[in-house]
């Protein structure tokens, strides 16, 4: 549903125009040769699990695809009604971040709160997130996101290589994939006392969504080359 909230707000049909992901990383740049790019380790905290077992996770092609809902049986116009129906607080946030008047997240948008200031205070259900973790929650935060950094790099190199001299899509694949990991610049973690805490699993969902949505609109907004979050 996030994506498709996400696209309903991106996508123009009168410019067939949708968010671009403004990656400036060369193509020329030069890497380890070909056999041993993916074996060698980085030291530190995250990136520096050595381990000869295979990752529990695998690497999904995230480049190339299609902006479209993979069931053809979804009612792409009745799930937007429900989703910004239900949402309704959430409206000017939506608002900021149309690429135009005329996506189709326009026909479910209270008009009055489009052009509204995005104010952060105590009230509003977005939220002004650090970078990574703070506080008494720092050092069990950046140990979730080292072992999902180690998990990531273990994946990566369990994509095979088939030892020839020209590159494949395994080759293509590890390079763009990684790519991705690399331009990770801001980490949230809700693994942790507090959010298990919550009573309910839609306070969870709460927060999750919060979360998720605060980071959106931060990355818009800031608009800097080669970053992302995680």
């Amino acid at each position: 549903m996030l994506k498709l909230a996400l696209l309903s707000l991106l996508w123009s049909p009168s410019n067939s125009f949708f968010i671009s992901t403004k990656s400036n990383i060369r193509h020329t740049t030069t890497l380890q040769g070909k056999k041993d790019k993916k074996d060698k380790k980085l030291s530190g905290t995250g990136f520096g699990k050595s381990s000869n077992s295979k990752s529990t996770i695998k690497v999904r092609q995230t480049y190339g695809a299609k902006q479209a809902p993979k069931d053809p049986l979804i009612d792409v116009e009745g799930a937007m009604g429900d989703f910004f129906r239900s949402n309704e607080e959430w409206h000017p946030l939506f608002a900021s971040i149309a690429v135009s008047d005329d996506v189709p997240a326009f026909d479910f948008i209270d008009e009055e709160k489009c052009g509204e200031e995005i104010v952060y205070n105590n009230d509003s259900p977005w939220k002004q997130l650090p970078h990574d973790p703070t506080g008494d929650e720092k050092e069990e935060g950046m140990a979730v996101i080292a072992n999902v950094l180690d998990s990531w790099q273990q994946a990566l190199t369990d994509i095979p290589v088939t030892g020839s001299l020209k590159e494949d899509v395994n080759d293509s694949h590890f390079l763009e994939e990684g790519r991705r990991i690399l331009c990770l610049t801001r980490f949230q973690v809700l693994a942790n006392r507090d959010f298990e805490n919550l009573e309910s699993s839609l306070e969870k969902h709460d927060t999750l969504f919060q979360t998720c949505w605060s980071e959106i609109v931060h990355l818009i907004k800031e608009d800097n080359l080669d970053s992302g979050s995680l």
